[in-house]
This record gives structure tokens, sequence and C-alpha cells, in this order.
């Protein structure tokens, strides 16, 4: 099984993103609505995490809701 996860299963992420994505994780903590997670992975910064987590939760942001 570990074998066929490796040769099939780890290529295929790679041309097709499903499974567990860490943005929507924050945005789902956060109890907001999944549109910034979405626009984070649709940006050529779709895997800086740490800058995500802090551009959504700065003062600024939670202030203008």
């Amino acid at each position: 099984m570990l074998d066929v996860i490796e040769r099939l299963f780890i290529p295929l992420r790679e041309k097709v993103e499903w499974g567990y994505l860490i943005p929507y994780m924050i945005t789902g903590i956060l109890n907001e609505h999944p549109r910034t997670a979405m626009a984070l992975r649709n940006s050529e910064d779709k895997d800086r995490y740490a800058e995500f987590y802090d551009r959504i939760t700065t003062s600024e942001t939670l202030l203008s809701k």
C-alpha cells in the first residue's frame, strides 16, 4: 500500500490539488468564510501559510469586520 501511495498518489497530488490544506484549516479555526483561503490557493504565494495567517489576523483586518 505504501508503494502505491508513493508511486501513484504523490505524483497525482502534484497535478490535482486534493486533501487537507492548511489555509482552509486556518479560516475554519478563525470561523471565516474560506474565500480568503481560495484566493491564496489561486495565487503565487499559495504555500506561504504564516504570512497568510498574519495577514488575516492583523488588527486592521479584524477591525474591518
